[in-house]
């Protein structure tokens, strides 16, 4: 047991403590709490801990201590407590010890522990009980479609006293029992709180049933919302034979569908394709009342030309002949046959549907198809046209190919303007940098310093605006401010004229707006195969294929990539021109022929052996390779840097 001492000095505490104790100082087991050695002012306190067995007893000779857990009425020889009294039957003092939690009031005034008091006090004590605690927790998804709660009680907490008296000192502790736990959440109670919270769709009554019976509930879902359903996408299921697959409206096959060929042919009354329709699916709504929106499908539809008719939602076709679909188009193309070589005795082809030449095209012939031209022979000093893919067997000699050539020009003038937006993007880039740093005087209009940047560092700015406002395709007719924009503006001394920056930032907006509308009349990209050309021009809205040894000196454009599949194909000077990326064997000569590799900015050229003079172009800038290497990957970092990974040979 503890028992506390206040006095001037250790020794004074300690003489107090084997007086009351009647114990010797060997005895004392004593820990100093506070020492106090000040000139005007000393003070010392300490806590005797323990007392010896023999101690004890000798204690017990001399005094009876007694010890009860206060409930309503506790009669000692020397005091009674008597509900939250304490009353004394000796005529001694008394110094009453007791815990901080407990506050004691005598003669109606609260006194500090170790007060000394008598019978003739009136002693009061007090301690207060801890009220039983409901602890509501609510946890709604990120998402907003489930919600968890939990609850814990806790019982309230009855504070009771015992009551010791050692010697002089009577020594009050509380003592704690548990009382009721308070009143479960009632199921109102926790739809009130959910409310609160904004919840108000979803509840499950029966999880709410049950947490409302439990002292301890740990994340229950008490409440769901609907998850949306979206619509199953409309499918085309393509029936043709050796090309017959399902291909979805917005799947990553979306290109391929549009541009399927099938190397056999069909016949009257076969379905050649069939509209699966997708399930429509539901909204959603989350615990807050929120509908969530499904997400819409975009209704497939199929149109027919030349061949086919519809039925229902099936194609069926009308006459016998290739089956092809284009941009959700379907056709059957008859197919013109010729069993020999196209010369001056037969004449140019010109058709509507798909071209099959068994031997070569001679100097001088035009083909033209307005779908598939396959030709088994040479093509020599010849133009091949056609809106369908071309693969030509044999060799092409000083021939001139052009694949998707209707709207080609369509592409071009896209390209102009994505360019030309570029260009004024870096133009005014500049204008900002020269304005603010007055590099060109404090006094220079907004039309000066722009005629200054035309002039001299994008020159082609003025050549680009004639180009755009003379091509046909625009979707812009003449008057309109775009075009009026460049006319005032651009040309000639028209740059004097702009007062305002925002006047070419107008510009941006107006091509931004003629830009859009060009995407939907872009041909559908068409491939090219080729097996060997020299001295050709091949342009090919979708891949260009290279499926025997090689180019030699010929200028290639297309608008995907453009691949050599054979091993060992050789690409020996010309250009070679990609929309996206360039997959090449052998580039070059060991005697250094300058070959040109060019893809845009987000374009990859890799080839398995380049030798020296070769260049990879990334739009306005290239790279020259002075050494020949091999295992070649060419791009532009995100620092837009040309990097070429390779290894010297």
């Amino acid at each position: 047991m503890d028992y506390t001492y206040l006095g001037k000095s250790l020794e004074e505490c300690l003489e107090q403590a084997e007086k009351d104790l009647a114990i010797s100082r060997e005895q004392i087991n004593y820990e100093i709490i506070k020492e106090e050695k000040g000139f005007l002012r000393k003070k010392c306190e300490i806590i005797i801990h323990t007392i010896d067995l023999n101690t004890e007893k000798n204690i017990n000779e001399k005094e009876v201590i007694k010890e009860e857990e206060f409930i309503n009425k506790v009669e000692e020889k020397d005091f009674t407590i008597e509900e939250n009294r304490i009353i004394l039957h000796t005529d001694d003092s008394l110094k009453l010890e007791f815990e901080k939690d407990i506050k004691v009031f005598v003669n109606d005034e609260e006194r500090p522990n170790l007060q000394e008091v008598t019978s003739k006090d009136n002693i009061r004590f007090q301690c207060e009980n801890i009220s039983g605690i409901r602890e509501f927790n609510i946890a709604i998804s990120n998402n907003r479609m489930e919600v968890k709660v939990s609850l814990n009680y806790r019982p309230e907490e009855i504070i009771g006293i015992s009551c010791t008296k050692v010697a002089s000192r009577l020594k009050l502790v509380q003592k704690k029992t548990s009382g009721e736990f308070p009143p479960l959440y009632t199921k109102n109670e926790i739809k009130l709180a959910l409310k609160e919270k904004g919840v108000v769709f979803g509840f499950l009554e029966d999880a709410l049933d049950g947490v409302c019976t439990q002292r301890e509930v740990v994340n229950e879902i008490i409440a769901k919302g609907i998850l949306s359903i979206n619509d199953e996408d409309d499918i085309i299921d393509i029936k043709f034979e050796n090309t017959k697959r399902n291909v979805k409206q917005d799947s990553n096959e979306k290109i391929d569908y549009r541009n399927v060929y099938s190397i056999a042919n069909v016949s009257k009354d076969d379905i050649l394709g069939e509209i699966i329709r997708g399930k429509i699916g539901i909204n959603g709504i989350d615990v807050f009342g929120t509908e969530i929106k499904k997400k819409n499908k975009k209704n497939l539809k199929i149109q027919t030309k030349e061949g086919c008719i519809i039925d229902g939602n099936k194609v069926i076709a009308t006459t016998e002949g290739r089956p092809t679909v284009k941009n959700g188009i379907f056709y059957v193309n008859k197919i013109f046959e010729a069993a020999h070589d196209v010369d001056i005795k037969s004449g140019n082809i010109s058709f509507i549907g798909d071209v099959k030449i068994t031997g070569s095209v001679k100097d001088g012939m035009r083909v033209e198809a307005g779908n598939i031209i396959d030709v088994s022979g040479n093509v020599e000093n010849a133009k091949i046209i056609a809106q369908g893919e071309v693969h030509i067997k044999g060799n092409c000699l000083n021939a001139n190919i052009l694949v998707g050539s209707n709207n080609l020009s369509v592409q071009l003038y896209l390209n102009e303007l994505i360019e030309f937006k570029k260009n004024l993007e870096d133009l005014m880039s500049s204008y900002e940098d020269i304005s603010k740093r007055n590099l060109l005087g404090a006094d220079r209009s907004v039309g000066e310093i722009i005629k200054v940047l035309l002039e001299t560092k994008f020159k082609d700015i003025q050549k680009e605006s004639m180009m755009i406002l003379v091509n046909n395709e625009s979707t812009l007719e003449n008057g309109t401010k775009l075009k009026k924009i460049l006319r005032t503006k651009f040309i000639g001394s028209g740059p004097l004229s702009i007062k305002y920056s925002s006047e070419v930032y107008e510009l941006i907006k107006y091509i931004d707006i003629e830009i859009e509308p060009l995407a939907s009349k872009l041909m559908i990209p068409v491939d090219l195969y080729l097996n060997y050309c020299q001295d050709t021009t091949a342009k090919a809205t979708g891949n260009i294929f290279i499926t025997g040894k090689g180019q030699y000196t010929s200028n290639l454009s297309a608008g995907g990539n453009i691949e050599f599949e054979t091993s060992g194909a050789i690409a020996r000077g010309g250009c070679l021109s990609a929309g996206k990326d360039i997959k090449a064997k052998i580039v070059g000569s060991i005697a250094g022929v300058t070959t040109f590799l060019k893809v845009l900015k987000s374009g990859v050229i890799t080839a398995d052996i380049a030798y020296q003079n070769s260049v990879f172009i990334f739009e306005e800038r290239q790279y020259l390779l002075e050494i020949a290497s091999k295992d070649i990957r060419a791009y532009i970092n995100e620092k837009g840097d040309i990097v070429v990974d390779k290894f010297v040979l």
